[in-house]
């Protein structure tokens, strides 16, 4: 599994404060200005939201879920 990582303030100061951009090993910035994940201008997520991006795409193991059927499709069709 490809890992996710944050990029916040303190690593790159272009970044404002409270935001962070989110990237996935070999697949680039999750979100772009242009839709191209290695060219585009990074989407910013409030800092919070990029935790919970982060934990859930690093740890969430979809053949243990306790309930699949509560999670939306097309949340499930992202983090696969």
């Amino acid at each position: 599994m490809k890992a996710m990582h944050m990029v916040t303030h303190e690593e790159h100061h272009g970044i404002p404060e409270g935001f962070a951009a989110l990237s996935i090993d070999d697949n680039g910035w999750v979100g772009t200005n242009n839709g191209h994940p290695f060219a585009g201008q990074p989407a910013l997520f409030p800092l919070t939201q990029a935790h919970a991006i982060c934990y859930a795409w690093n740890t969430y193991d979809l053949h243990a879920m306790p309930c699949p059927e509560n999670v939306a499709p097309e949340v499930l069709e992202w983090l696969t």
